[in-house]
């Protein structure tokens, strides 16, 4: 009985799935004039990681005075500007100052410099402002609706993500349940056995 136990153990913990990394991190708010982010508009970083990472978390600080949904995307390196598109997903800036994006995602990227940015597409809600930060990233840019402006934006941007590929799904609840009485069921038989 204990042995099985032990066993259920060391599988519910290989189960588990990793702490994300922090990859990226500006650093503290500056509140020095935000970053206006409305229609048609882009505000991007360039990033580089050293070994493959499964991306989980893209965040940005959004502004108190509107809320509304933007896109977060994750695109190759373009050279000084972004290049095709890899990863993108919609969240929702609710209507107080804080960080806000998208998390629990699964975008994988190899070693090497990719960039991140917030973007109000077609069919977002999104009109207001990003934060600046005062650790910022080395290559930004933005897109003003018409053309691309240069880098010492400040962006506020943090990037979570655990190393290597795309971990494996956590169970649901109803297949742990199952796994729990399986084990119930053996210990039980292994009782009778012994009897």
């Amino acid at each position: 009985m204990k042995k099985l136990l032990l066993i259920g153990l060391v599988i519910l913990n290989l189960v588990v799935t990793a702490q994300a990394d922090t990859i990226v991190d500006t650093g503290n708010i500056t509140g020095d004039n935000p970053l206006g982010l409305g229609p048609s508009q882009w505000l991007a970083a360039e990033f580089s990681i050293s070994e493959d990472y499964t991306i989980t978390d893209l965040q940005g600080y959004g502004d108190r005075t509107g809320g509304g949904s933007v896109t977060a995307a994750i695109y190759r390196d373009g050279g000084a500007l972004p290049g095709s598109e890899l990863y993108s997903n919609q969240f929702t800036v609710g209507g107080t100052a804080g960080w806000y994006g998208v998390d629990s995602q699964n975008w994988f990227l190899s070693a090497g410099t990719y960039w991140a940015a917030f973007e109000v597409r077609s069919g977002d809600t999104y009109n207001s402002a990003f934060h600046r930060a005062d650790a910022p990233l080395d290559n930004e840019a933005y897109w003003n609706g018409s053309n691309w402006n240069g880098s010492n934006l400040s962006l506020a941007i943090r990037i979570y993500g655990t190393p290597g590929a795309v971990p494996e799904p956590v169970p649901e609840p109803a297949t742990m349940l199952l796994f729990g009485l399986g084990l119930l069921g053996l210990a039980r038989v292994s009782r009778k056995k012994h009897a």
